[in-house]
């Protein structure tokens, strides 16, 4: 098996970007362009679109810089497309711009942070990118040689790449660069397969990769860009695959339609140009072919420094053209050099390590200004983070659990109001129907006692004229009289047996009402409840006053709900005399000071005032008194 050799080329495109012409090789061409948009000379649009070619550009010319240093170019870029909801598609651009420049630099921990960024953006506007943080991950264990793991993340996510295979071939106008992503991922793939020599997923991952280029040629309004970059990676899998199986003429072949693609592309594939001198290098060199491998090896000596590993490379390969050449002195000092850079290159991983390079991008992202900050502040800034976001939760969950038992008060409140009035209603028809029953008995019983007895009474009437003597007709008078007397008794009887009768259901109709709000307001797997009525408490007491204590009992059990935080309530209803009490008390928190001008307190007062009634509250720290006393009659008159 042969290496495959991989230098990192450009891992994602920007959405809407051109190629300039004439790149600047400094922070200058950015000046010139805010400078026009500062003078008024261009609209928010044209700037946006600018900046966007400008960046592709010195991408593909290899121009690049330092995270701090592209972050403040696109301060601007930034401003814009964030205060502008019409211009948020620009903000995806913004994090791809900041991607691909980390990317090309090598700074992966960056890399990562704007991949999740590019992630999020595209997420939020329809154009979903799940597997590009995945990529730039994937690219990053390749240069590090760890295989496994990005056949870990693959075998993850396989079932995806079918999934999105389906569609692309359905849909590739709006799966377009979700497909270019599956594209990179897989070349990773590839690799890392080629690298435990398994040919069996070797030719799965290429027969995949032939089948998502095939589904994104079929686009129809595929910029000349996004042609090439498919074309770029069709050509790159056959030549991984060729170079694998040591089939080396067809590996050239592919890399010389490679180059006629970077020549007939007007330069915006500049960057391809790194990677094709590259693979030309290390081919020749499989070749055993010297003068070709020299000479390519110059030209890819003389391109600007892109990336931390790339000199180690350049070196490692004059080092094994000089062992080709037999002059293995020159070929130790040229691995020496090599050996130095990488430990140079250790070095600066380690430092990039040291600064966590991802928490810092991400606090430059928050808050620019925060660029230059030393590592014990950024401890303390973290520090501070972590308490507020502790007391926002806090706060937070205070709220939640207050406003939730507001709600569930409300609730109880408003079933108590319900249930009062409902009772209410109960008892008013209840009272209706007694007295209209009463009616009817009384009426039934007029006409089947009495006009038997009045009957009677004129039957000895008649005899008393029949046989008229003084003396006897003073006796029939007498009778006369107590049979009247006796129908009069009678109906009196039947009435009184009747009000009492309707009295003694009313009462303990009473007693279940109050029973029914309290089930309401203290549920028995919260509160111990104690309802304690005497009998005939209620008696001879009207309708209209029943109905006001029921609202008086039901405004306490209300406060009680509000305020008390109680866990026991007791409720006693007595007569003494011509005195009715009511005693509604709780194990609460109790009141230090009774406020009489309170709503619920006022209330209770104005409901009994004019029947007489007084109510009294009394609290200390171990709960709170409601007393009620109101004047009843002590009989009733028939």
């Amino acid at each position: 098996m042969k290496t495959i050799y991989i230098l990192m080329t450009m891992l994602v495109v920007n959405y809407s970007a051109t190629a300039q012409t004439s790149p600047i090789h400094s922070s200058l061409k950015f000046r010139e362009i805010h400078a026009l948009y500062s003078n008024g000379k261009v609209n928010d649009t044209t700037y946006l679109k600018k900046i966007d070619s400008l960046t592709t550009d010195l991408l593909n010319k290899g121009i690049l810089y330092s995270v701090n240093k592209m972050v403040e170019n696109l301060n601007l870029y930034y401003q814009i497309a964030w205060n502008d909801h019409s211009l948020s598609s620009y903000r995806i651009n913004y994090y791809l711009m900041l991607l691909n420049n980390a990317y090309m630099s090598d700074f992966r921990g960056a890399s990562i942070y704007y991949a999740e960024k590019v992630k999020e953006e595209a997420e939020k506007y329809g154009k979903p990118r799940p597997i590009i943080e995945l990529s730039v991950k994937t690219q990053i264990y390749s240069l590090q040689k760890r295989y496994d793991k990005t056949i870990e993340i693959y075998q993850k996510e396989k079932k995806y790449f079918t999934e999105l295979l389906h569609k692309v071939k359905d849909n590739p106008e709006n799966y377009h660069y979700e497909g270019l992503d599956a594209l990179k991922l897989l070349d990773n793939v590839f690799n890392a397969y080629a690298a435990q020599n398994d040919t069996v997923n070797i030719e799965r991952i290429y027969q995949l990769e032939k089948k998502f280029i095939e589904a994104l040629h079929t686009r129809s309004s595929v910029s000349e860009n996004d042609k090439a970059l498919i074309n770029f990676s069709s050509l790159t899998i056959d030549f991984y695959k060729h170079s694998f199986y040591g089939a080396y003429d067809k590996a050239l072949e592919v890399l010389n339609k490679l180059e006629h693609l970077l020549k007939h592309n007007n330069g915006s594939l500049g960057y391809i140009e790194y990677s094709l001198l590259e693979w030309k290098t290390s081919l020749f060199l499989e070749m055993k072919n010297i003068d070709s491998t020299s000479y390519y090896l110059k030209k890819y000596s003389e391109i600007p420094v892109f990336s931390q590993n790339q000199k180690t490379l350049i070196y490692n390969y004059w080092a094994k053209l000089e062992t080709l050449r037999g002059d293995h002195i020159e070929a130790n000092k040229w691995l020496l050099k090599a050996l130095e850079e990488s430990e140079k290159v250790k070095q600066d991983l380690s430092v990039e390590m040291d600064d966590l390079l991802y928490a810092q991008t991400q606090a430059e992202q928050s808050k620019l200004a925060l660029e230059r900050t030393e590592r014990e502040k950024r401890v303390r800034t973290k520090w501070m983070i972590s308490l507020i976001m502790l007391s926002v939760i806090i706060i937070s969950a205070i709220y939640v659990f207050m406003r939730k038992k507001y709600i569930k008060s409300k609730k109880l409140i408003k079933a108590l109001n319900d249930a009062a009035d409902l009772q209410i209603s109960i008892m008013e028809d209840f009272e209706m129907e007694v007295r209209k029953e009463e009616q009817k008995r009384l009426s039934q019983n007029l006409h089947d006692d009495l006009s038997g007895t009045l009957a009677a009474i004129k039957n000895r009437a008649e005899l008393v004229l029949l046989n008229s003597t003084d003396e006897k007709q003073k006796v029939y008078i007498q009778r006369l009289y107590e049979l009247i007397t006796e129908v009069f008794d009678k109906v009196r009887n039947k009435s009184h047996h009747l009000f009492q009768s309707a009295h003694f259901v009313s009462e303990e109709m009473f007693k279940q009402h109050i029973i029914n709000l309290a089930e309401i307001a203290f549920p028995t797997s919260n509160y111990k409840v104690d309802i304690q009525i005497d009998d005939f408490a209620m008696a001879n007491i009207s309708l209209e006053v029943r109905s006001q204590l029921i609202r008086v009992i039901q405004e306490a059990f209300t406060n009680i709900l509000k305020h008390a935080k109680a866990t026991s309530i007791e409720v006693s209803v007595c007569r003494e005399k011509d005195l009715l009490l009511i005693l509604i008390k709780d194990d609460g928190i109790g009141i230090k000071k009774v406020n009489e001008k309170t709503l619920g307190i006022n209330n209770m007062h104005e409901r009994l005032r004019a029947f007489n009634g007084v109510v009294k509250v009394e609290g200390d720290d171990l709960g709170v008194e409601i007393i009620i006393t109101l004047p009843v009659p002590v009989n009733v008159q028939f």
